[in-house]
């Protein structure tokens, strides 16, 4: 008798062992998907570097002007989403398919904000609509990049002619680059710039190798009429980019802009 008495008991320990043992591991496992899920608030924006003389000009495979988007959990009677927000995003088309975990670089436009590096957290092969910058394609790549929860980008006050849920645009440089800046135009002259492009039709220039000259450039025209300087009038408007490369500008890139499909 004393010897079953015993045996169960023992039996009884294990038992409660190894219950405590499984409890202990889906604790764990909760733990670390909790991690995983739960955004990091306040995260501080990975900061490029910031050379003290000129660099080595990277290689780039695909640049491009997108919105920046500031996620509530309020709107307005309007729609539109209203302070305080919880993270910003941007989302984009790429012709060819990137890898997630890869990195870009974020170069904030019009506004006193350092550029930043973002990875590339979702890639999803998307049928194209015809209202995306890829026209003409069948398919795209949709990127979207990890959630912004940098205090700064969340309560910056948007720029002119920006909406409060979108502060202000920005420029991306895919993949990362050591170094970007965007320059303001007195930096730019008509002698530095591709021929027959005239300094009034430059919207945005990108220093990349810290000589402060423009090494990428993006141009608005009218679709139909690219020799049009004024585009305040197009039915339809598109976006050119420059690269220079070795010291020769070269048409890197032309998209189609339409912002109501």
């Amino acid at each position: 008798m004393k010897i079953l008495l015993i045996i169960i008991s023992f039996c009884f320990l294990v038992s409660c062992s190894q219950q405590a043992q499984i409890q202990s591991q889906t604790e764990v496992q909760k733990t670390l998907v909790e991690d995983i899920e739960k955004p990091e608030i306040d995260k501080t924006l990975e900061k490029l570097s910031k050379p003290s003389e000129k660099i080595q000009l990277p290689e780039v495979k695909k640049i491009g002007e997108f919105a920046l988007i500031r996620n509530s959990e309020t709107k307005n009677e309007k729609g539109w989403m209203i302070p305080p927000y919880k993270n910003a995003e941007i989302k984009m088309g790429f012709e060819n398919e990137p890898q997630i975990g890869e990195k870009v670089t974020v170069v904030p436009l019009h506004i006193k904000l350092e550029p930043f590096q973002l990875k590339i957290s979702k890639v999803t092969k998307t049928k194209n609509s015809g209202c995306i910058e890829n026209k003409g394609k069948e398919f795209f790549w949709a990127v979207e990049l990890e959630a912004i929860t940098d205090k700064e980008i969340l309560e910056v006050k948007p720029v002119s002619n920006y909406k409060d849920q979108m502060p202000f645009g920005v420029f991306v440089i895919y993949p990362s680059v050591e170094f970007a800046k965007s320059l303001d135009k007195s930096f730019v002259s008509k002698t530095i710039l591709p021929k027959n492009l005239s300094l009034k039709r430059v919207k945005t220039a990108i220093d990349l190798d810290n000589d402060s000259k423009p090494d990428l450039l993006s141009v608005n025209f009218c679709c139909g009429e690219p020799e049009k300087e004024s585009v305040e009038k197009c039915p339809y408007l598109c976006q050119k980019y420059y690269r220079k490369t070795a010291g020769v500008w070269e048409i890197f890139d032309i998209q189609d802009i339409q912002e109501i499909c």
